[in-house]
């Protein structure tokens, strides 16, 4: 029966295997290297509630630094160097983003926000809160968190610009869990679906190496049910997604698990 189980591992294996900080002083060669978090952003920051750095690479990260969280525009006096934004980083521990903070940053292209609760735009402005920025501004957020920024005020605007903070995607099925039938000396493995997913297989670890069983389970299926099997038998599985043209094979020592035939 065992040999069964593995018919067929021969025609295709997966290559299956055990196996910030931002400068303060960006921007030299247009602050002179001087502390633009007081000079550029004077003002900008409640009562010095947050910090917002520069980095040479046009680089703005924005975090807390007291216990508001909160950013305002009282007094922008770094509008001159909004060309020069490329990339913004909101820390997860910011909750309000000023009214004026960001709009006619014309390079600003990427824009990164770790908090899971979006972030407040005192004013809602009709033309978007980053109106002005590039034309291929993507917007990344944490992944639980995408369909609350799609529906938040401000946010909203840029709904089909939303996406989840690549490293926030899992590519990495989990078990939610395994069934076996005694009768049949059965068992079918359920798993979370993997956004993105084009296929999802199933290894075995054998003779010392990991062998594919199946690697053509469709991105609709989250399931796989093996053939009749000999009772007391234990076989180390592990399930894997293909993404993007690629088998995430990470961990796989991790994320493998045990199933006893009953």
């Amino acid at each position: 029966m065992k040999k069964r189980f593995i018919s067929g591992l021969a025609a295709a294996v997966l290559a299956l295997s055990g196996g910030g900080v931002v400068a303060d002083t960006g921007f030299a060669g247009l602050f002179g290297g001087t502390d633009i978090r007081a000079s550029a952003f004077s003002g900008w920051c409640v009562s010095g509630d947050c910090d917002v750095i520069f980095d040479e690479d046009g680089t703005v990260t924005v975090r807390k630094n007291g216990t508001k969280g909160a950013m305002d525009n009282n007094t922008v006096t770094w509008g001159d160097y909004k060309k020069y934004i490329k990339k913004l980083v909101i820390e997860e521990d910011i909750t309000v983003i000023a009214d004026d903070g960001f709009r006619f940053c014309s390079n600003l292209n990427t824009i990164i926000v770790k908090a899971k609760t979006p972030p407040k735009f005192p004013y809602y402005y009709s033309n978007g809160n980053f109106y002005g920025c590039s034309s291929n501004l993507k917007i990344y957020v944490p992944l639980e968190s995408i369909r609350a920024y799609k529906g938040a005020s401000g946010w909203n605007k840029y709904a089909f610009q939303i996406e989840a903070i690549p490293d926030t995607v899992s590519t990495t099925p989990t078990v939610s869990s395994i069934a076996y039938n005694e009768k049949y000396h059965q068992f079918r493995i359920n798993w979370s679906a993997v956004d993105g997913a084009q296929n999802y297989g199933v290894a075995v670890y054998l003779a010392g190496k990991w062998k594919v069983q199946k690697q053509d389970i469709p991105a609709s299926t989250t399931s796989f049910t093996s053939p009749k099997l000999k009772a007391g038998q234990t076989y180390r599985m592990v399930v894997c997604a293909k993404v993007n043209g690629k088998w995430d094979i990470s961990n796989i020592e991790k994320r493998a698990f045990n199933v006893t035939i009953q």
